[in-house]
């Protein structure tokens, strides 16, 4: 089933799972509010650990191994391309709103989305297939206080999402190379959970790779079963409410 589609549909019955296979369906099925953010994509915010209890548990006795990229504290950005017969669909959104009409006033996101040239990068990347995801945040000026310490704005991506699968960061990475594009920062390929949540928040403390300066935490993900979660440096967030 279409990935993005398939995390917008997990409590509903089984005949529309069914029929979003299909494409007449889903545009009848799937129709985008206006302004909204696009109904197909799933949004970027991950599951803090301490929500996920359960998860960690039994991944904890799987032995199940994760790669591990540090959460950077920017601005949440979501850049995609649709095939629509022989044309293409460009589109720009921030973390709620679509603002693939509103090139003039997008702000840092149109910014970024073509100082890196995105649209052209997605059609080198979409292949075989009818649409493709790249999320990340935009980092730099007037954003988050730009920690980082950045001039103008750069961009650091953390997924590339095709219909049937999300690319693992390494990967991704080797991908958007050539294009100037980097990825979030990898801290670990194989990484085993450890015994306990109070751990975990431990393992998350410390400075960012970016710059001298706390890192907000870390991503956990596990592509081959589709799972991950965040853990938040809690000295981070002390740090921002000095």
């Amino acid at each position: 089933m279409n990935f993005f589609i398939s995390q917008k549909i997990k409590n509903n019955s089984i005949i529309i799972k069914f029929l979003l296979r299909f494409n007449w369906f889903r545009k009848l099925y799937i129709k985008p509010k206006k302004g909204g953010f696009p109904a197909w994509i799933v949004k970027t915010d991950e599951e803090r650990i301490q929500n996920k209890t359960t998860m960690f548990n039994v991944e904890k006795e799987l032995c199940t191994k994760f790669m591990v990229t540090e959460k950077v504290d920017g601005q949440s950005a979501t850049y995609f391309l649709e095939k629509i017969g022989h044309k293409y669909k460009f589109g720009v959104c921030s973390r709620n709103m679509n603002l693939t009409n509103d090139p003039n006033h997008g702000g840092s996101y149109w910014a970024v989305a073509n100082k890196f040239d995105i649209e052209n990068v997605l059609k080198q990347l979409i292949g075989k297939y009818d649409r493709v995801v790249l999320q990340g945040e935009n980092l730099g000026d007037g954003i988050q206080g730009n920690k980082y310490n950045i001039k103008g704005y750069d961009f650091r991506a953390f997924n590339l999402i095709y219909p049937d699968r999300k690319v693992d960061t390494v990967e991704m990475g080797n991908l958007l190379f050539p294009f100037g594009i980097k990825t979030v920062p990898v801290l670990e390929k194989e990484f085993a959970l450890k015994n306990s949540i109070s751990e975990m928040v431990d393992y998350a403390k410390g400075n960012s790779t970016l710059f001298n300066t706390k890192r907000e935490g870390c991503v956990f993900r596990n592509y081959k079963r589709n799972i991950s979660f965040k853990v938040i440096n809690p000295d981070f967030l002390l740090a921002e409410k000095d």
